[in-house]
């Protein structure tokens, strides 16, 4: 199945609605407390996602963004361009890769959650992009990928997980799911198919 993924929700997605989260005021002047900002957002996020209001979660994740993105590493080639307030210290590189990992794992759940499964799979590749080992971001994808119906990517992911992490029960929780749902469609396709050539049968007969 060919991918149907963009990148609608990181991009467009975080700009839509995004700077009215932000505030008035702009936003804050530090990195710091761009930091804090964001994981405050976050956590707001993470309420609001277990409590159901999933529309309001998506909103606050994709304002983290708005927070942490063009903050660079004070070694990386574009520090000399980018200014001070936005150059990371030692230490925070790592802080904000971990805080866009887990905002990307908890919105792509969000999607899954609103039944917007190419959401939910271009945001965990964004993830898996910041940290390929990350097994939250693997399930997120194989869920992702399941629902397309693109059951190859999905149980590659999944797959992935579960070497990653032998143990972990939710991993393999999601491949007995994959089976499942992948011998559902697989059985409802070969009853298609009788569906469409009995009946193609049965019309040459009565010719």
């Amino acid at each position: 199945m060919a991918e149907t993924v963009t990148a609608e929700a990181s991009n467009a997605g975080v700009s839509a609605g995004a700077s009215a989260e932000a505030g008035a005021g702009g936003l804050p002047s530090t990195v710091a407390a761009k930091i804090e900002a964001a994981t405050a957002l976050k956590n707001e996020g993470n309420a609001l996602l277990q409590s159901g209001e999933l529309r309001k979660a998506a909103r606050k994740y994709r304002t983290v963004f708005l927070y942490v993105n063009g903050l660079v590493g004070c070694e990386d080639e574009v520090a000399k361009f980018t200014p001070k307030e936005d150059i990371l210290a030692s230490g925070e590189e790592d802080e904000i890769k971990s805080l866009k990992v887990a905002t990307y794992t908890n919105l792509a759940l969000a999607y899954l959650k609103l039944d917007e499964a190419g959401k939910a799979a271009d945001v965990a590749n964004r993830a898996l992009q910041l940290d390929a080992s990350n097994i939250k971001a693997l399930v997120r994808k194989g869920q992702a990928f399941t629902k397309l119906k693109d059951f190859d990517k999905a149980k590659a992911a999944l797959l992935d997980a579960a070497k990653r992490d032998p143990e972990n029960r939710a991993v393999r929780a999601e491949l007995a799911g994959w089976k499942k749902a992948y011998k559902a469609w697989s059985d409802a396709q070969r009853e298609e198919q009788k569906r469409l050539f009995g009946g193609a049968l049965s019309s040459s007969a009565t010719k």
